[in-house]
Order: C-alpha cells, then sequence, then structure tokens
C-alpha cells in the first residue's frame, strides 16, 4: 500500500516469526489485515486490526489440528470479509477458515499441494492447484466448481483477477525448466445466460412497440442489471443502438420499447 510517508510498526508482543509474513486484507473492511506464515509446518495466520493506527491482535491460530495445515503457500480474504480461503501443501484441499476466530468453515476440493487462490471484487474465488485444475467459485459456493480450466505447473501465488472480474490469469512454467507463461483464463467469472423474446406479429411505422424478454442464469440477477438492446434491420444491416433496459424485479424480465421506422 502507498504512503506519502510510511512507517514501520512493530509486531506486537507474544508473536515471534520465522520467516516475514506473507499479508492479505479485505476491501470489506480495510481495518483488518491477515498475516501468514509460509512454508513451514503447522502454518500460523494471526489476524490484526489496524483502525488506532497500530496493531491490535485480534485472534491468532497455529493449525496443528481442525483442520490442520502446513506449508502454506498462499491465502485470501473473501470479498465479504467474513473468511480466508488457504492453499497450502497439506492438507490437498482449499481449507476456509473463519476471519472472526481462525475456525474452520468448510473447503474447496483439491487432488493435491494446492498453491494459489484469489478472489475477485464480487466474490468469486479461484483456486488452484500443483496437481488439479484452477477452478472457480461463486461467492458463498464451495461446490460444485463454477468454471475448471485445465493448467499444467501452476505456480505458488499464481492466480491474479482481471479488473473486469471475468478473465483470470494464471502463471506456469518454473518447476520443470521450462519458461514462465502467463495464461489468461476466460469468462472465468462470467454467468451463462439464455434470452427468449415475444413480440407483436406485425408492428406499424411510428406506433410504439414493445418486445418483451425473459433472461435465465444460474443466479438471480442485481437489481440494478442492465442489458443493451441493438435492432437489425435492412436499413440497419450492421445494427442500430435501441437503448439500455432495466431487468424487472431481479428475476429476469425486461420490456424493449421503440417505434418502428417501417411496416413490418
Amino acid at each position: 500500500m502507498a504512503s506519502p510517508a510510511p512507517a514501520a510498526t512493530l509486531v506486537p508482543s507474544g508473536r515471534y516469526w520465522y520467516y516475514a509474513p506473507a499479508l492479505a486484507s479485505s476491501p470489506a473492511d480495510p481495518n483488518v489485515l491477515v498475516a501468514g506464515e509460509e512454508g513451514v509446518g503447522p502454518a500460523t495466520l494471526a489476524v490484526y486490526d489496524t483502525a488506532a493506527g497500530g496493531l491490535q491482535k485480534r485472534t491468532e491460530r497455529s493449525f496443528s489440528s481442525s483442520p490442520s495445515i502446513s506449508y502454506l503457500n498462499d491465502f485470501a480474504v473473501t470479498a465479504d470479509g467474513q473468511n480466508i480461503v488457504v492453499a497450502a501443501n497439506n492438507p490437498s484441499d482449499h481449507q476456509i477458515v473463519r476471519l472472526s476466530d481462525l475456525s474452520s468453515n468448510g473447503y474447496h476440493s483439491s487432488w493435491q499441494f494446492p498453491n494459489a487462490v484469489a478472489v475477485a471484487a464480487d466474490g468469486t474465488v479461484a483456486t488452484g492447484a500443483d496437481g488439479d485444475f484452477v477452478k472457480t467459485y461463486r461467492p458463498g459456493s464451495t461446490w460444485p466448481a463454477f468454471r475448471e480450466y485445465a493448467v499444467n505447473d501452476l505456480q505458488r501465488d499464481g492466480l491474479a483477477w482481471a479488473p473486469d472480474e471475468n478473465r483470470l490469469f494464471a502463471i506456469t512454467g518454473f518447476s520443470y525448466g521450462s519458461a514462465p507463461t502467463l495464461h489468461v483464463l476466460p469468462d472465468a467469472g462470467k454467468l451463462d445466460t439464455t434470452l427468449s423474446l415475444q413480440a407483436p406479429a406485425t408492428s406499424h411505422k411510428g406506433k410504439d412497440l414493445t418486445v418483451t424478454g425473459q433472461l435465465w442464469a444460474a443466479e438471480p440477477f442485481p437489481a440494478s442489471t442492465t442489458v443493451e438492446v441493438t435492432r437489425t434491420d435492412a436499413e440497419h444491416p450492421t445494427g442500430t443502438p435501441v437503448g439500455t433496459f432495466p431487468i424487472l424485479h431481479g428475476d429476469g424480465r425486461v420490456h424493449v420499447r421503440g417505434t418502428p421506422a417501417r411496416d413490418g
């Protein structure tokens, strides 16, 4: 984080890190800082409050059991600021622990050697493992995976979301002597949708026309969702904008209104 006058803050007494810890936070509660010690067993996480300008420890845990976590590779705070998703060599799943007290709160299934995790601003979670697919999960979901991508030799901490929250970046290479490679995984956060339209059989020039549409997706549409409509006809073979219309009642219905320039 940039600061015009950065200042060092000592970790509160009672905590000794063998190595410099990795750090993570969430925009949902930017005053909370999570620190994690990587590459040791058992792994340790600590949660600090920075609101007063220093570091006030909220909770700390060494994961010797329930769950047992060792050789931490990566971790991220969920977008709602409620949980931490952990990638470690052991166990072979991405563990989820509550930020409040670091207790177990489920897991994202992996085959072996989880080594990367990234959380999009909308809450979509991406997980990766050296011996498994890169997977994405919708906010609050741990199964089934929303998307899966076959990415071999994913690197530690090798996942990041693009600002559009749709594309996912993955870094592979190094492990077997190959050059590092950047992969762009499309539609990692995009919901598949279907659309049906109903319109009058005929229309008249200069008369208002309403087309009713219905969108479907695996999740409800947020109240602010809109659709952009383009009309293609003989006079506009490449299309002409009709307007932007809201999705009504969050259930996928949309009414498109316009005035035809010719009888149809």
